[in-house]
């Protein structure tokens, strides 16, 4: 998706009156943490070394997911006494191995958790924070998310998490990917305007809230010989092993997000029959 954006140049920030002597008496502390920022889960981020940096400066820390196990999770972070200021990132409680993870981590007490999703507005999320924050106690924390919509929101709110991640990127196209569209057919991702009707991977039609569009130097994924996607790009799919059990009817309850990079021949990529829908 394509749009034009702000830079920093084109930003002022208008100051309004203030009655303190000093800056020195602002207070930027949010709860038990000493500055509002968070360092992002992902693997090209998090490092031991800045695990340390921050936790001693009660900076909140995510310890990405992409790992052997929990164990090598574990291992990787960094060594105190306190974790309170320290969230271990998950994947879906409902899969085998993420539930087993997840549980692994609450045997070490791990009480701070991540569910990181790049489609946080979905059941698999859901249930994941329901199930860790059936097995917290009354201090533990949940973040979860990604989400874009204020029901999305709502749902990973009520099922219990602490805080929510908003508006978070989950990875793009290349310029030319042909995307469906209800009354105009295939259109090439970059000609895609805001409030232009597309249809979702489910079928219904939603019409654009937002684009993007920035130039990287990130590695490409060509997926099924033809979509070519940066690696975080995640793809709706079904694991093979599901494949005589799954109809029409339940195909949501076995279907999954994964990212491009970790896609391999177990999977089916799950593509729309549109005549079913018109």
């Amino acid at each position: 998706m394509y749009r034009e954006c702000f830079s920093c140049d084109d930003v002022l920030l208008v100051p309004r009156y203030s009655d303190l002597e000093s800056r020195e008496e602002c207070d930027v502390s949010f709860i038990n943490y000493s500055l509002p920022v968070i360092a992002s889960c992902m693997d090209t981020v998090y490092s031991p070394e800045m695990d340390k940096f921050l936790t001693e400066r009660k900076i909140m820390v995510m310890v990405h997911r992409y790992f052997k196990d929990y164990k090598d999770q574990l291992e990787a972070a960094y060594k105190q006494e306190s974790s309170d200021y320290r969230f271990f990132a998950v994947g879906s409680a409902l899969k085998k191995e993420g539930r087993s993870w997840i549980d692994g981590l609450l045997s070490r007490g791990i009480q701070h958790f991540v569910v990181d999703m790049a489609h946080g507005d979905s059941r698999p999320c859901v249930e994941t924070v329901k199930y860790i924050k059936s097995h917290l106690l009354p201090n533990g924390k949940i973040i979860a998310g990604d989400v874009a919509t204020k029901s999305g929101f709502r749902r990973l709110e009520e099922a219990g998490a602490w805080a929510i991640r908003c508006g978070i990127g989950s990875g793009c196209f290349v310029p030319d990917t042909l995307v469906m569209t209800p009354d105009k057919g295939l259109i090439p991702i970059q000609d895609l305007r805001i409030r232009d009707a597309v249809y979702t991977h489910t079928g219904d039609i939603k019409q654009i809230i937002g684009t993007l569009n920035y130039e990287t130097k990130e590695d490409i994924v060509v997926v099924n010989d033809k979509i070519e996607c940066t690696k975080n790009h995640e793809f709706y799919v079904l694991h093979k092993k599901y494949e005589d059990i799954v109809d029409e009817e339940n195909i949501d309850k076995f279907a999954e997000w994964i990212r491009a990079e970790d896609l391999t021949e177990e999977y089916y990529l799950i593509e729309l029959d549109l005549q079913k829908k018109i």
